[in-house]
């Protein structure tokens, strides 16, 4: 068996993403306060200072408070950005779960409610329903008992996994994107109600 990051086998768990998260962040404060403390404290000629430095186009020629103020706003956007990217991952994961449990319930030929929903909206979209919008999938859940909130609650961070994953060039209209930890939660209650339990993952 593969063990490979790229092998659908080895696809990640809520609680990996959260750990990889933390590290991440944590890794994040601890660099960007050591800067701060020693531009606070006038400590410029240290290698952690020139390493920084080369990264930033005129460093050199800010004055003490502007080269602090800079590193202040250089902090609050990497977090920004691995926020986003972690938010990212946690919807990723969703939909990876949710796609391989329609389409091992396809396979399962049973001949119950959800699965007919399922197969006909297999039949009716051109290319099968591994590329049926992951909206239209949620709403069959919904249809057959899921909770519309929790549903609904999860639906609407799709505009973010939308502006995230074509590069962000048109404005978020639903507003400021959820938060990791906030992410996390939606997807936990969503795969919950849905009951999606650990399958065998598949080649498709």
């Amino acid at each position: 068996m593969s063990n490979s990051i790229y092998d659908s086998r080895c696809m990640p768990d809520l609680d990996m993403i959260e750990q990889f998260y933390g590290e991440c962040r944590n890794g994040l404060w601890v660099k960007y306060d050591i800067i701060l403390s020693l531009l606070r404290n006038r400590n410029i000629s240290t290698q952690e200072i020139e390493e920084y430095s080369k990264s930033v186009p005129g460093f050199w020629t800010m004055t003490h408070k502007e080269s602090i103020q800079y590193v202040e706003r250089d902090r609050t956007r990497k977090i920004m950005e691995l926020d986003l990217l972690i938010v990212f991952d946690y919807l990723s994961f969703a939909e990876g779960k949710i796609r391989l449990y329609i389409v091992n319930k396809l396979r399962e030929k049973r001949n119950i409610s959800i699965n007919k929903s399922l197969q006909q909206l297999d039949q009716t979209w051109p290319e099968g329903i591994v590329k049926v919008p992951l909206e239209k999938v949620l709403d069959v859940f919904k249809k057959h008992g899921a909770p519309v909130e929790i549903v609904g609650n999860f639906k609407s961070a799709l505009a973010t996994r939308h502006w995230l994953a074509h590069g962000r060039w048109w404005k978020l209209k639903s507003g400021v994107p959820p938060k990791p930890e906030n992410m996390k939660m939606r997807v936990q209650k969503l795969l919950e109600a849905l009951k999606i339990e650990p399958l065998k993952k598949i080649n498709i």
